[in-house]
């Protein structure tokens, strides 16, 4: 089970990598936004089943588990091979998506 101090490491993890890889003027691109938003929500959502679970509120923990499950899916596509098209792709069939609805 995940607790309190993996879910600070997480955060103190994603802070040290945006640190150190957006230096001096680096600009960040779509792909690097695609792989940030994924892992950061991916974070907030364990975050949220923590506090469900901590408080015996079972009914919404599959739901979000699920959400997270295919945010690591895609977040692990991305990484494999090719991570700037993948990641582009997804950033930008996201936004089709939510355009579109």
């Amino acid at each position: 089970m995940v607790v309190k101090s993996d879910l600070d490491a997480y955060d103190a993890m994603l802070d040290s990598i945006m640190s150190r890889t957006f230096v001096d003027g680096c600009l960040m691109d779509v792909h690097d936004l695609s792989i940030i938003t994924l892992y950061s929500s991916m974070v907030e959502k364990a975050r949220s089943i923590e506090i469900l679970v901590g408080n015996r509120v079972l009914d919404s923990v599959e739901v979000i588990q699920r959400s997270m499950i295919e945010q690591s899916v895609y977040l692990k596509y991305i990484l494999q091979k090719d991570t700037k098209r993948r990641g582009r792709a997804f950033f930008y069939g996201h936004k089709y998506k939510e355009i579109k609805d």
